[in-house]
């Protein structure tokens, strides 16, 4: 097999799983978005900051942005928010920077639906 081949084969593959998971984040996202109670400070939170793609690739980046009221008893913040927020699936999928994205796209997506109603 040529290497150009193979390349391009390795290509299709990340781009397919990245696709997965960055859809699988953003339905995730949605579902966090909508849950009861209404994670209003949150989203909040997360729609005024300011970040890059590659802050993604930091689970901690995000909680924190999400999170400003963290815990000072919970040793593991991060753990804590994406084990409530994903449930058990939450270590095969929370650290992947398509996940991230996909998560916060989707939450993000709610909230720009119900903000302008808050006013």
């Amino acid at each position: 097999m040529r290497k150009r081949d193979l390349i391009a084969r390795y290509k299709a593959a990340k781009k397919a799983v990245d696709e997965q998971n960055h859809a699988e984040g953003a339905t995730a996202g949605r579902k966090w978005a909508t849950s009861d109670p209404a994670p209003y400070v949150e989203l909040s939170n997360l729609n005024f900051a300011e970040f890059e793609k590659e802050d993604y690739d930091c689970c901690d980046f995000v909680t924190t942005m999400i999170r400003d009221d963290a815990n000072d008893d919970d040793d593991n913040p991060a753990r804590s928010f994406w084990e409530s927020a994903l449930g058990n699936d939450w270590p095969r999928v929370y650290r992947t920077p398509e996940f991230l994205r996909g998560f916060c796209e989707g939450a993000l997506e709610v909230w720009s639906e119900v903000e302008p109603h808050l006013v």
